[in-house]
């Protein structure tokens, strides 16, 4: 016998809802495997694969700027010192220095002549103890009498318009050390025409200051001065000309101690 209408309509619409409630089909693949084997089997290799991406995930992680946790880089240390020094030869001679002060960029009567000038001399070695604390005590002035005084120019001859290099060495000549003042103001060179004086380190540019030094036997000490080429006076006074041609005569003084004669030629 055939339903009544509304019991149609119900029965109806309780089909409709049980289609519509049903879950998709890829969510029943999901939880319940459909294959071949066992529901178990296809439950381990997903577990592999969700464990291999995780382990693909943390190697990015750690590779990543920032990522793991890494030693960070410390402050820098500071640099050290230059990375080059100059080093002394067994062959290489002391600079030459000064027998009197620095001159003025333009020098009366000659630019940038030099005259006067020199760098200052490398002092002679001391040995250790000399002087110091533990010796016998400081060493003794030296008298003249214990000392030997040279000037000599570096080349024996020179063309007009050059600037001679002269050097003016000292040495102990007595069996032990002693000290002396070696400063700019006692040290000075001359220069001599037939007797008549043209020329000295110290009359446009006069050393100031003191150098005590212990001198040993046997170690000479030299420093040296550039001259220009031109006459002088004392206070460099008057005007300064160009010398001519000629053998000249060279004078050495450190203190009261006065060199023998040494020899300077121009052409």
């Amino acid at each position: 016998m055939p339903s009544p209408p509304i019991l149609a309509v119900a029965q109806g619409a309780r089909r409709a809802g049980s289609v519509e409630a049903a879950p998709p089909a890829s969510v029943v693949r999901v939880l319940h495997p459909v294959g071949p084997l066992l529901p178990a089997v296809y439950w381990r290799r997903r577990v592999a694969v969700a464990a291999g991406g995780l382990v693909a995930v943390a190697a990015v992680w750690l590779v990543l700027p920032g990522g793991g946790a890494g030693p960070q880089p410390g402050p820098r240390s500071a640099a050290t010192g230059p990375t080059s020094a100059a080093r002394s030869t067994p062959n290489s001679s002391p600079a030459p220095g000064p027998l009197a002060a620095t001159p003025p960029a333009i020098d009366p009567g000659f630019p940038a002549d030099g005259n006067g000038t020199a760098a200052q001399a490398a002092a002679a070695p001391q040995p250790a103890g000399t002087g110091q604390a533990g010796s016998a005590g400081p060493p003794a002035l030296c008298p003249d009498s214990a000392l030997t005084l040279r000037v000599t120019s570096e080349k024996p001859t020179y063309q007009i318009g050059d600037m001679p290099v002269i050097r003016l060495t000292v040495a102990d000549v007595s069996a032990a050390p002693c000290l002396r003042d070696l400063g700019a103001a006692q040290q000075e060179i001359l220069l001599y025409a037939d007797g008549r004086r043209l020329w000295s380190s110290d009359d446009c540019y006069p050393g100031t200051g003191a150098d005590p030094q212990v001198l040993q036997p046997g170690r000479p000490t030299t420093v040296a001065v550039v001259w220009s080429g031109l006459s002088s006076q004392p206070a460099c006074a008057g005007t300064r000309v160009g010398v001519g041609p000629g053998r000249y005569t060279l004078v050495g003084r450190l203190g009261s101690l006065r060199s023998p004669p040494g020899w300077l030629t121009v052409r």
